[in-house]
Formats: structure tokens, sequence, C-alpha cells
């Protein structure tokens, strides 16, 4: 017979500290954070759902839990996702991403970040939150969030970000708001490498790299080169041919300043760009864009591509995930902390369900979910076997 003890997340959750006056206190913490998550995997989006889910699988708990006082009410689900200390709830997730997965040399890291948009309070004259967040692209896994400060941007959030994981032989893709040379730097020094969206806001840096590479494609400059080119169709009746140049940085290239203040990016190796070619096949429209990058791995075309097109996926992977499957833009949750500890709750289910043994299921995380709510022993299956 399985017990409380035997959910893994327990022990995670034991680290948290319980902030609730002793006076009225009739349900533990670890209890009410375990039956949170259930009742999110089971397609809990609300509190008003949790709470109902926690009603109706009453008798189910009880198989773990002693519940002498019932199912926790709204308010005691709210009260405790606001009280929680939103660092130490990354800190447990943190070491319980850490359990599962022990190796992380040459995964994919996408950093990105997301807008909370039901998130916004306009009585109190507050903006949506705003996070960035680590996703593990080959594991399929989200490795911490950072909220952004409503007075900073992301670029003050990424080193706090970056600080927190083990990155040594990973490969770290941001896009171009997190181009900036000291996190190049703060990447290298934590032993991993880079490939960064390089745009305008990079000024004089930008307008070089992208003068010599529209050269190097146009054969105005004789300069050697790795290639690689990719053609998919999909279902949408599109054609889509990806071409990646890129191009090895030497000393040489430093010491001549080949680019406005190429000395100092850490470690860079390689300039890259990847033109996408779209065609529409019933209509025949074609749309061509090109996208620069700056990256610290050797100059290997398909590597450089296939990091690039990983990054891209954050947005299928993640973010249409957490709108679609988890409602988190429809989410009204709208106290700070309550919304944040609510939106790592998010994550820490996706992450059970994408460790779900049962690979190649012909259900997809939707479904997964439905069937947890309706199956007790698949649910069970979820919280046992990671």
């Amino acid at each position: 017979m399985k017990t409380f003890d035997d959910i893994e997340l327990v022990e995670h959750f034991s680290e948290l500290e319980d902030l609730r006056t002793d006076q009225g206190k009739r349900h533990d913490l670890q209890v009410v954070m375990v039956m949170a998550i259930c009742a999110i995997l089971c397609n809990a989006n609300s509190f008003g759902a949790i709470t109902r889910f926690a009603e109706a699988k009453l008798k189910w708990f009880e198989k773990f839990f002693d519940l002498p006082h019932g199912a926790p009410s709204r308010d005691t689900f709210i009260r405790i996702f606001a009280l929680i200390k939103v660092k130490q709830f990354e800190s447990c997730f943190l070491k319980w991403i850490a359990g599962i997965k022990k190796n992380w040399k040459g995964e994919t890291i996408a950093i990105d970040g997301k807008t909370l948009r039901g998130s916004r309070d306009r009585k109190n004259n507050l903006g949506p939150l705003h996070m960035v967040q680590a996703y593990a692209v080959q594991a399929g896994l989200v490795l911490t969030q950072k909220t952004v400060d409503s007075k900073t941007n992301e670029i003050t959030a990424i080193p706090d970000l970056l600080e927190a994981l083990i990155l040594k032989g990973t490969v770290i893709t941001i896009d171009a708001m997190g181009c900036q040379k000291k996190i190049a730097e703060q990447i290298r020094a934590q032993k991993a490498d880079y490939v960064l969206a390089l745009k305008g806001n990079q000024g004089d840096f930008h307008r070089d790299v992208v003068k010599f590479l529209d050269k190097v494609v146009a054969g105005e400059i004789q300069r050697e080169y790795d290639f690689v080119e990719k053609i998919s169709a999909n279902s949408h009746g599109r054609e889509e041919t990806r071409k990646c140049w890129a191009v090895s940085i030497d000393k040489q290239d430093v010491k001549e300043k080949l680019f406005d203040s190429i000395a100092a990016w850490k470690d860079l190796r390689t300039v890259a760009v990847v033109e996408a070619t779209r065609i529409i096949k019933a209509t025949g429209e074609t749309s061509i864009e090109r996208r620069f990058y700056i990256s610290s791995l050797d100059a290997n075309a398909r590597n450089i591509l296939d990091r690039v097109q990983q990054h891209w996926g954050i947005e299928n992977s993640l973010h249409y995930v957490l709108d679609v499957t988890f409602k988190e833009d429809a989410s009204r949750v709208r106290k700070k902390s309550a919304t944040e500890n609510f939106a790592l709750a998010r994550k820490v289910t996706l992450n059970l369900i994408k460790q779900n043994p049962r690979k190649g299921s012909k259900y997809n995380i939707i479904g997964k979910r439905q069937i947890a709510g309706w199956n007790s022993d698949f649910l069970e299956e979820l919280l046992f076997t990671n």
C-alpha cells in the first residue's frame, strides 16, 4: 500500500515554511499542496475548481492522508498559495528537478519570457505578471521561472534565473532581449555555451554582423563557412525551407576588430544567419526572412540550426501548452505571490505528465489530464512514478 511519504513531491514540500498562525490551522501545509497539485493535474485551473476537486475526491485522498476536518476550503487554498514564499517554492522545485534528471550535458535550455495576461489587476492599477522561464527542450521539462519586476525588464531577471541553474555542458538559447555581453559572460562562467539571437538592440555590432553575413551569403566576401539546408512540409499546406550559414570567428578577427566591440563578447566563436523561406502551396505566396545569431559553439551549421529550431519550439511545447491546456492566460488569480506560486504549480503538473513512462501514449497532455481526473489509478501512476 502506497503512503503519503511515497510521493516524492512531499519530501520537497517539507521545506516550505508554513506562515499561517496556529489559531484556526486545520490542514497540514504539505497535504494542501499535494491536493492542489493533484487537482491542477486533473484539469482544475482555478482555486474554485481545486476546492471542488478536493471535495469530490475526499475518499481517495483519505487513502493517503489523515483528513479529520474534511477537504480544505477555497479560502484555505488561496491563503496558503498567497503566503508561501515564492523563492522557497522555486528552490523546492529546482531540487525536485535535479532528482529527476542527473545528466544535462548537451541539453538545449531555452530561456524566454511570458506574460500572464489574466493577472492584470485594474482595480489596483497593476499590470499583468511577466515571467522568464527556462525550458529543457530535449527532456521536455520546465526548469524554473523568475518574475520580471514591473520596473525592470527581462535583462535583469535572466542573470538570477541562470544563477539558479546547473548549466555545465548545456547550450543556452535566448532571444534578442537576452543578447547581452554580461549574460554571455555569465553563461560561459557557468561552463555552458550560448546561441543568442541578434537584433538591433546591439547597435553597431548588429549592423556589422548583418552586413558581413549578407555579403558572405551573396558571395561578395570570400570567407569559409559551414552550410546546411532543411526542407519540410506541414499539414497547413506550407513548405518551409531553412538554410543556415555559420562562419567561424578566430583570434585574428578579434584582433582586427572585424565587428564593433567584438572583443567584449566572451568566447564568441561563430556568427550565423538562418534564412527561412515559406511557400503557401495553394497560392504560391512566398515569404523570406533572415535571422542572425552569435554563439560560443563551433561553426557547425546543422548544430546551430538545430539549437535555433529547438528554441522556437518553446512556444509550442511550453507557452502554448500553458495557455491552451492549463488556461494560464485566462487565470484570474491576481494576488502577486499566489499568481507566481500557482504558475509554478502548473509547471509541477506539466513536468509530472511529461515524465509519465507511457511513451507513445495515444493521449496528449489534455487527454492525460482528463484521464487522471476520471481514473484514480492513472492519477496514482503520475504521482508515484516520478
